[in-house]
């Protein structure tokens, strides 16, 4: 192969100018004329040379589960580590709120939407089928983990405030978490008594699904908002209040159905359960609201007192 390359040198030299003696070009025309031929003879192999490459140097991709802010580097600092758990706690927000509107069979486009919620209700009849435990085990408790230890981290740099919210958001953490947790429980009686003959049932958890769906409304407003906190404070109070409310309510329909004989005993057992589990989501969700998007600290202490 070199002995060619070498007379088609020698033939190309004079036809290019280059004198015989001068072996600097004649080197340099060698060198062009072997790079064009490697890549004469590469082109026709390009795409099963890319896709062996790609394969190959695969990126490592984070787990759906895992931690998009923290790092150690990051927790050495006191500000970036409280900005950077804060943000990582509304990313366990975002992924328990995605885990608990597929559980409810709703989608987040629906319940963000300017349609009505009885609406969104009645149009959401389709089961959404989702291991919610495996959901929790792969995505939200791996990122659960993370949060609080990378939080732990940081604490050994922090002054007493900063200790105090690193507190708060462990807290809010572990309440997301526990929110999953009622979800599960409520997603098999919300399953298996929308597919059943009880109408009373299923008007009924579709009254559960209306105020899941009124309180993450109102939250994702209290996300967005920019004026005075006071208002946020006024809102979260509001919804708290109505949470109450409809669990009364609820229990109210319940008692009244066991003595029309419209459900049977174990059925009002698993409602009044579900009554509960939705009012504990309602709740917890509402506390996480504090905690991440009210900053003002003499507001938060008004709401702590007031859930107090």
């Amino acid at each position: 192969f070199i002995y060619p390359l070498r007379d088609l040198v020698d033939y190309l030299a004079p036809v290019l100018g280059i004198a015989d003696t001068d072996l600097a070009m004649k080197l340099a025309l060698f060198h062009n004329i072997f790079n064009v031929i490697g890549v004469l003879a590469v082109t026709p192999f390009m795409r099963i040379l890319v896709g062996f490459l790609e394969r190959l140097f695969r990126p490592q991709e984070r787990g759906r589960g895992r931690a998009k802010y923290l790092t150690p580097e990051v927790m050495e600092i006191p500000a970036s580590a409280l900005a950077a758990l804060r943000k990582e706690t509304i990313h366990l927000y975002d992924k328990a709120l995605e885990a608990i509107v597929h559980a409810m069979n709703l989608h987040r486009t629906q319940i963000f939407s300017d349609t009505k919620v009885k609406h969104v209700v009645a149009q959401s009849t389709s089961t959404i089928n989702i291991n919610i435990d495996d959901i929790y085990q792969r995505d939200i408790k791996q990122l659960y983990s993370e949060i609080i230890h990378y939080a732990s981290l940081s604490q050994e740099n922090m002054d007493v405030e900063g200790n105090k919210i690193v507190y708060e958001l462990k807290k809010t953490a572990r309440q997301i978490i526990e929110a999953v947790k009622d979800v599960r429980e409520l997603q098999r009686n919300l399953n298996r008594f929308s597919k059943g003959n009880s109408t009373a049932m299923l008007k009924n958890y579709n009254k559960l699904r209306a105020l899941v769906i009124t309180v993450l409304r109102q939250i994702q407003e209290i996300r967005q908002f920019k004026g005075d906190e006071e208002d946020v404070l006024t809102q979260i109070e509001i919804l708290r209040d109505k949470v109450k409310q409809r669990e009364r309510s609820l229990n109210r329909d319940v008692d009244s159905l066991i003595r029309h004989q419209e459900i049977s005993p174990i059925m009002a057992t698993s409602l009044i359960n579900d009554v509960g589990f939705t009012r504990s989501i309602c709740k917890k969700f509402l506390n996480a609201a504090v905690t991440l998007w009210v900053h003002d600290k003499h507001i938060k202490a008004l709401v702590d007192s007031y859930e107090s």
